[in-house]
């Protein structure tokens, strides 16, 4: 149906509703109903003023595109939103387990090889990790200390470095 069709049917109609609410408010048997009537009908004569907007917006079909798009844009914005939120919470936890892992790995080398450790830093990498150690003291016993911490932790003692 082409523009010049829809807005002849549309004044056609708006005269019918018109005439339609005249000879209802005319023939409401009391004043008691008439707010109601003319409420009603005051809400649909604003239905129908508006709904040519719909031609000039491109149909429902194009108010529907848009809410469409509008509604993927911000679930995507969400979702994105999201995900930012889900690493960062995943980076900060990784860094408090690997800081309280370092503590019990401190506690767990001392015990095992009886020897003074300052720190141990625990760093990880494509997922694998290393330990380095700090001591006070240049110690005669670097290697076994390397070869216990090896054994005590499962990885290989290319993965731990020994600092003074």
């Amino acid at each position: 149906m082409g523009h010049i069709q829809y807005l002849t049917d549309w004044t056609i109609g708006l005269a019918v509703l018109i005439l339609l609410f005249l000879i209802a408010d005319i023939l409401t048997p009391s004043d008691s109903w008439k707010p109601f009537i003319r409420f009603t009908a005051g809400l649909i004569f604003l239905f129908w003023m508006l709904s040519p907007l719909k031609l000039f917006a491109g149909g429902p079909e194009a108010l529907t595109l848009s809410l469409t798009d509008g509604l993927e844009k911000w679930v995507s914005d969400e979702k994105k939103n999201a995900d930012e939120l889900i690493e960062s919470m995943s980076s900060d936890q990784s860094a408090y387990i690997l800081e309280q892992s370092e503590d019990t790995v401190l506690h767990m080398i001392q015990e095992s090889c009886s020897c003074e450790i300052n720190e141990v830093e625990i760093s990880e990498k494509n997922q694998t990790y290393s330990i380095t150690l700090s001591i006070t003291e240049n110690s005669e016993n670097q290697e076994a200390l390397l070869e216990n911490t090896s054994e005590l932790m499962g990885i290989p003692t290319s993965q731990i470095t020994i600092i003074y």
